[in-house]
C-alpha cells in the first residue's frame, strides 16, 4: 500500500518506532551524485542515533546492525514511491540550476 505523503525540499518526518526519514535537497550534487546523502534514516542506538541512506535501509532492512523491526520495514516500503519521485524531481532541480551557473 502507497502512503500519500507531501515531502518538503527539507524536512524530518518521523516514522514507527522512533525511526526517523531526513530529506534534504541540498545535500544533492549533480556533478558528484556520491557525495551526498539527500535521504537518511535513522533509529536510536544505545548512545545515539544511527543513520544509513534511504536505500540502504529498504535493501538491507536493517541500520548500522540495528534490525528494523516490521512496521519501520513496512512504512519505508509504503513511502519509497514517495521518497523516489521526490529525489527525482529534486536531483533534475539541483541538474538545471548547475546548468544555469
Amino acid at each position: 500500500m502507497q502512503t500519500n505523503i507531501t515531502l518538503e525540499r527539507k524536512q524530518k518526518i518521523k516514522g514507527p518506532d522512533r525511526l526517523i526519514l531526513e530529506l534534504d535537497a541540498d545535500e544533492i550534487y549533480p556533478d558528484d551524485p556520491g557525495m551526498g546523502t539527500p535521504v537518511l534514516v535513522s533509529i536510536p542506538s544505545d548512545f545515539d542515533r544511527v543513520f544509513a541512506s534511504f536505500e540502504c535501509a529498504v535493501n538491507e532492512l536493517e541500520i548500522e546492525g540495528f534490525t528494523l523491526t516490521d512496521a519501520q520495514i513496512n512504512w519505508l516500503n509504503d513511502i519509497e514511491y514517495a521518497v523516489n519521485t521526490w529525489l527525482s524531481t529534486h536531483s533534475k532541480i539541483a541538474q538545471s540550476q548547475l546548468d544555469k551557473a
